[in-house]
C-alpha cells in the first residue's frame, strides 16, 4: 500500500507528511464514488440492478450522479455517510425492480394500481431466475411488468443469444402468469434463422406498416411496441423511421 511522504524535521527527524486527498490513498467517500462510477454498464448476468440503485440515490439527493474521466462524482451532500450506501441497497432490495431486468433509458418506478401493468411489486419475481428480461415502460415512463411484456434473448446453452422473444397477454396488460396458452401471444424476432424452424421476422419501414396497425404506447430506449388490431399473427418494434416484424410462433423451446 502506498505510504504519505515523509517530511524532514528542522531537528533531522522525519515525520509523516499528511495525506494528499488528491494522490494518497482515499478515504471512504472518494472509494464508493469510484467503485459507483465504475459500475457506468448495465448488470446483464443477473446479479445486481445498479441502474434501480444510482436512481434512487439521484432522487434521494435531489441531483443527478454524473462521473468524470477520473471516475469520480461530483456528489458531495451526503455520500460521506456509509448508512446511506445501505438505504440504497435496502430500497433497491425491498421495492424496485427485480435482479435480472434490464432498465430502458429514461423509464422510472411510479406509483401504481395495485396489480396494474406498472405495479413491479405483482411480478412474480421468481422469473428472474432464469435469465435477464428486456424492460419495457409505458408512454408516462414507468416500468412495465416482465409478466405484461416479457421480452428476452434465446437461452445461451441452446446458442441462440441472437434471437428474441416478446411475450403478452391478450388483450395486452394482462399478465401471461395467469393466462392459458391459449391466450398469450409468443413473438420472435430472428431473421437469421438461428431457431431450427427459423428465420422468423423481418425488417420494415415504418411507412410499411397497414392501416390496421396502432401504437400501443409502450416503449423501450426509444423503440415503439406496434399491435394490429386486424392481425393477431405479427408484432411491430419500431424506432424512428425503420423497424422490426416479428412473427407470432410456438417454436424456440429449449431444453
Amino acid at each position: 500500500m502506498n505510504r504519505p511522504p515523509r517530511a524532514i524535521h528542522k531537528s533531522g527527524r522525519t515525520t509523516q507528511a499528511p495525506a494528499d486527498p488528491s494522490t494518497g490513498p482515499p478515504h471512504l467517500e472518494w472509494r464508493f464514488q469510484r467503485l459507483w462510477c465504475t459500475l457506468d454498464v448495465p448488470i446483464s448476468d443477473g446479479l445486481g440492478s445498479e441502474r434501480f440503485a444510482r436512481y434512487l440515490l439521484t432522487k434521494f439527493l435531489d441531483r443527478p450522479i454524473i462521473c468524470n474521466e477520473l471516475g469520480r462524482s461530483d456528489v458531495s451532500l451526503v455520500m460521506h455517510r456509509i448508512w446511506l450506501v445501505l438505504m440504497v441497497a435496502v430500497m433497491a432490495s425491498a421495492c424496485g425492480p427485480s435482479v435480472g431486468a434490464d432498465v430502458p433509458r429514461g423509464a422510472e418506478v411510479c406509483e401504481a394500481d395495485p396489480g396494474s401493468a406498472t405495479d413491479l411489486r405483482a411480478e412474480p419475481k421468481d422469473w428472474l431466475n432464469y435469465g435477464l428480461y428486456l424492460r419495457w415502460a409505458d408512454n408516462a415512463g414507468c416500468m412495465v411488468r416482465i409478466d405484461v411484456i416479457s421480452h428476452h434473448r434465446g437461452a445461451e446453452h441452446c446458442g441462440w443469444e441472437a434471437m428474441q422473444f416478446i411475450t403478452i397477454g391478450e388483450p395486452l396488460g394482462n399478465s401471461i402468469a395467469r393466462d392459458g396458452l391459449e391466450e398469450r401471444g409468443r413473438y420472435l424476432w430472428d431473421p437469421n434463422g438461428v431457431l431450427p424452424d427459423g428465420p422468423f421476422g423481418k425488417e420494415i419501414n415504418r411507412a410499411d406498416l397497414p392501416d390496421s396497425a396502432y401504437d400501443t404506447g409502450y416503449r423501450r430506449s426509444g423503440a415503439e411496441l406496434w399491435l394490429d388490431e386486424s392481425d393477431s399473427s405479427v408484432i411491430f418494434v419500431i424506432s424512428r423511421d425503420a423497424g422490426q416484424l416479428w412473427e407470432r410462433s410456438s417454436s424456440g423451446l429449449c431444453a
